[in-house]
């Protein structure tokens, strides 16, 4: 715990700092931010909000008949794109521009706020996790109190090498069985003269 308080959390703090500076100064943009973008334009919330209010219409949606459920939700996405359409060709170019703009910001909060969290995700991984590994391996797995704890007691030591021992008697006994040569058939199945 003192090596973790002592280097690991420290070296985590000022890595994680660092790339909150760096998310303040540039930022990134992407192919994140290209498909939030074009998620926004293809499908706006007031579309999913539409659709949703329209579904909720129907109250135990496991007695309607797949078909028909079906033909409903087709109908409740074309009223609802319409009704989006509509909306969006009858308010005034102030007003779709900024509603652009709007999803244009959002879809930048959104990748940076990924790249904010896989950069701190990283840092965890790189720093914590890896520092935890580096401290078992060079802490604990070289204590000399924990080799000698993990040592083998004396008894069971003798036991292990007695049993060794034995077992490589009996192997050169069998060895020694092997090269014994085997009465052949005959020699077995003829009567001794008399």
């Amino acid at each position: 715990q003192q090596h973790l308080q002592d280097e690991v959390l420290p070296k985590f703090h000022a890595a994680c700092m660092v790339c909150l500076e760096e998310e303040g100064s540039f930022g990134t943009t992407n192919h994140y931010f290209d498909s939030k973008f074009r998620e926004d334009e293809i499908c706006p919330p007031a579309f999913i909000q539409k659709v949703l209010s329209k579904a909720q219409a129907i109250e135990n949606y496991n007695s309607i008949p797949a078909s028909k459920l079906q033909s409903n939700l087709e109908r409740w996405l074309n009223e609802a794109r319409q009704e989006v359409a509509s909306s969006t060709c009858h308010a005034d170019l102030l007003t779709n521009q900024k509603k652009r703009l709007f999803a244009a910001v959002r879809a930048h909060f959104d990748v940076e706020k990924k790249t904010f969290v896989d950069n701190i995700l990283k840092k965890t991984k790189d720093i914590l996790i890896q520092g935890r590994k580096d401290w078992i391996d060079r802490c604990l797995l070289r204590s000399d109190e924990i080799l000698q704890a993990a040592g083998e007691d004396e008894d069971i030591k003798q036991m292990r090498e007695d049993l060794l021992n034995r077992v490589e008697r009996l192997e050169e006994c069998m060895s020694l069985l092997r090269d014994v040569p085997l009465p052949s058939n005959d020699q077995v199945t003829s009567e001794p003269e008399n």
